[in-house]
C-alpha cells in the first residue's frame, strides 16, 4: 500500500465521521472508552514500527482507532467546560494524531525520519496514555 492510498483512507473516514452524530457521553464514559481504545492504538503503533512491507488491514486500524479517539474528543464539546474535559480532549487529540502520523510514516519506508520515529512508536502512547488512564481513575464512577 502506498502512503497516497493510506492518507485516502485516513480521508474518507475522518469525512464520514463528520457527518455521523457524535454519541451524548459523560465525560467518565468517554475516558473510559478512550482507555479502552488504547490495546488496539498500542498494537497499531507496534505494527508501524517495524521496517518492511504495510497491509491495508493496518491502514485500515489505525485509521478506525485515530477515528474512535476524534470521535470521543468531539464527545466533549457538549459537556461542560473544565479542565479535566480540557485535558482529555488534548490527550484524545494526541493519541488520534500519533496514530495517524505512525501510519503514514509506516507506508513511507524511504522517509529519513522513520527510524528516529519508529524508535519512539516503540514507546506506544508513552506519557500520554498514562495520563489518560489516570484521568479516567480520577472520574471513574
Amino acid at each position: 500500500m502506498m502512503i497516497k492510498e493510506a492518507r485516502s483512507e485516513l480521508r474518507s473516514l475522518a469525512a464520514i465521521s463528520s457527518l455521523a452524530p457524535v454519541p451524548s457521553l459523560t465525560l467518565p464514559q468517554v475516558l473510559e472508552q478512550g482507555v479502552a481504545w488504547q490495546l488496539e492504538a498500542e498494537a497499531v503503533l507496534a505494527d508501524c514500527a517495524p521496517p518492511g512491507g504495510k497491509t491495508q488491514a493496518l491502514a485500515r486500524r489505525g485509521a478506525r482507532v485515530a477515528l474512535a479517539y476524534r470521535v470521543l474528543r468531539d464527545a466533549l464539546r457538549d459537556l461542560p467546560d473544565s479542565p479535566s474535559a480540557r485535558e482529555a480532549s488534548g490527550l484524545l487529540n494526541c493519541h488520534a494524531l500519533l496514530v495517524e502520523q505512525a501510519l503514514l510514516l509506516a507506508f513511507r519506508p524511504d522517509s529519513p525520519a522513520r527510524e528516529k520515529v519508529a524508535q519512539h512508536l516503540r514507546g506506544g502512547l508513552g506519557d500520554g496514555g498514562l495520563r489518560l488512564r489516570l484521568l479516567q481513575q480520577e472520574h471513574a464512577a
